[in-house]
Parts: C-alpha cells; structure tokens; sequence
C-alpha cells in the first residue's frame, strides 16, 4: 500500500472544496433570498448563541460531514476531489472503509470548523452586532 503525498491529498482537498464553496454558495443565495423574504423570521432564529450554532451545524457543518462520508465508505472509495486526484481512502488493512470509520474521520475533519462556528456565537452579538469584533479575535492561533 502506498500512501499519498502531502501534494496529493492538498490538490484532492482543493477540488472537495470547490464542492464545499458551491454548497456555499447555495446556501448564501437562500439565506438572503429568506432575509429579503422573511427578515422578521430570520432574525428570530438566531435568537441564543446556542439555537445559532445548532442551526449552523444543521445547515452548513453537518451536509459537509456526510459528503466526506459518504463518498470515502462508497464503493469508488472516494468524495469527488480525491477521484479527481486519483486517491482513495482505505483502512489498514487496504480495505474500504466502513460508514462508521468514514464517519469518524470527517467528524476529526471538520471538529476544528464546528468549534470555530461556536465560538463565534458566543461573541455578543454576533452574527448581527452593530459593529465587527476586534481583529484580535480573528487571528490565528500559533
């Protein structure tokens, strides 16, 4: 068994991604066309750090998670980007993954994203505060 390259596994997340910024995309057309639509409804959705972050994880965190589960325990063994990239996702023994094992390694995947998401909740006011947080909340930890 041959293990991929930090190149190969970059350029297969590259291509994921561009699955992830569409799914984006989508999202953020019928988040403001409901904004525009039922800016009263919107509004009161996001009304606890708690309820926020639930509904982020419902509609953004948790449809990214099952594509990288389902498409590393399929048949092809692989999401969309790491077919492009020519790699597939095995267990130790060479084998396909199982749902549970693909399950797990998008959940140690995207854990940092959730965490960040709900960390941004808790800053007051967020997502709709008068003003922006200040940069120092936005670096990156070293």
């Amino acid at each position: 068994m041959v293990y991929a390259g930090f190149k190969a596994r970059l350029i297969a997340f590259a291509y994921d991604y561009l699955v992830i910024l569409a799914y984006l995309a989508l999202l953020t057309v019928i988040s403001i066309t409901f904004i525009i639509l039922m800016p009263q409804t919107i509004s009161g959705l996001f009304t606890s750090p708690l309820q926020s972050d639930f509904i982020t994880f419902i509609i953004l965190v948790l449809p990214v998670m099952l594509y990288f589960t389902v498409g590393e325990s399929s048949p092809q063994m692989a999401t969309w980007g790491k077919r492009k990239a020519g790699l597939r996702v095995v267990n130790q023994n060479g084998s396909k993954v199982t749902r549970s094992q693909a399950f797990i390694r998008s959940l140690a995947k995207l854990l940092p994203w959730q965490l960040a998401h709900t960390g941004l909740y808790h800053i007051p006011g967020w997502p709709l505060a008068p003003e922006s947080p200040s940069p120092l909340l936005s670096l990156p930890l070293l």
